[in-house]
């Protein structure tokens, strides 16, 4: 029976094995809209934003309207915005002081830095020690891990089940208000979530925690091996299941998945659909 699990990053979608052919989930909600504020300081003819987040944010700007005015970036003008900041970003200019002058601005963000290149890290899996926990569906999937997505990783446990940090980090945001999970659409953006900002730019996402499952709160600092929630099936989802997956920001503006490699007991793996791990 095929499943499905389609979240602000990914579709995702289990595969199929052969001893779990249950439904896990669908869909996600979207991330929460960021607390970022843009304005023209008119008096000194600049443009600001002020990071409320705690992760930067990539913001890149075009301008359909541009008459007889300059700005002092290169078009599409591109920023990172440190987290908790307040920043000058660009400054504009009417070119001839004898003819009139309009501008207008659009912009688009993206969490994370775009300059930044992940580093290799070694992952801790994320459970209990000693606990086996059962991979549904791994890298590269053949329903949804694809693409830019492609690296995603469904951890089947229990209702309850404590979910630790894989990597340290800041909590960046936490979604804890649903309840119930379901196949049913009404369920498609009703699922708990943690995203943690790692010390390279990269993040990692924890989803589908139960009704009251989300154990940190944003801004919260984390070593590996904190609790961050405890398993559920809240959204579009039939068996309790941790999603996981690591992201980051690229030249594209786009959130890539990548792999990870992990320590289990035993040794170093980069893990795989249908195998049973424990972390030492």
């Amino acid at each position: 029976m095929r499943f499905g699990l389609r979240i602000f990053l990914a579709v995702l979608l289990f595969s199929g094995w052969a001893q779990a052919r249950v439904p896990l989930g669908k869909s996600l909600p979207d991330p929460p809209k960021p607390g970022l504020e843009v304005g023209v300081d008119r008096h000194r003819q600049t443009l600001w934003v002020e990071n409320k987040e705690y992760a930067p944010y990539t913001l890149e700007f075009t301008f359909p309207l541009l008459q007889n005015v300059s700005v002092d970036c290169k078009v599409p003008c591109r920023f990172v915005v440190p987290p908790r900041q307040r920043l000058r970003l660009l400054r504009y200019t009417q070119i001839s002081k004898k003819q009139a002058w309009h501008w207008n601005y659009h912009y688009q963000s993206r969490i994370g830095d775009y300059r930044r290149q992940s580093k290799k890290h070694l992952y801790q899996i994320p459970f209990a020690s000693g606990f086996e926990v059962l991979i549904a569906q791994g890298y590269q999937g053949r329903f949804s891990h694809n693409g830019n997505h492609a690296y995603a990783l469904d951890f089947m446990a229990p209702q309850g089940t404590p979910v630790y940090a894989a990597r340290g980090g800041t909590v960046v945001w936490t979604v804890d208000l649903f309840s119930q999970g379901g196949h049913e659409e009404r369920f498609k953006n009703h699922a708990n979530q943690v995203l943690i900002l790692h010390s390279d730019g990269s993040l990692g996402l924890y989803a589908h925690f139960m009704h009251k499952g989300v154990a940190v709160r944003k801004g919260q600092k984390l070593k590996a091996g904190d609790l961050v929630g405890y398993v559920g099936k809240t959204g579009y989802a039939s068996r309790p299941h941790l999603h996981f997956e690591v992201v980051q920001t690229g030249p594209d503006l786009k959130l890539h998945s990548f792999s990870t490699l992990f320590q289990t007991s035993s040794g170093p793996q980069i893990l795989k659909q249908g195998q049973k791990v424990r972390r030492p």
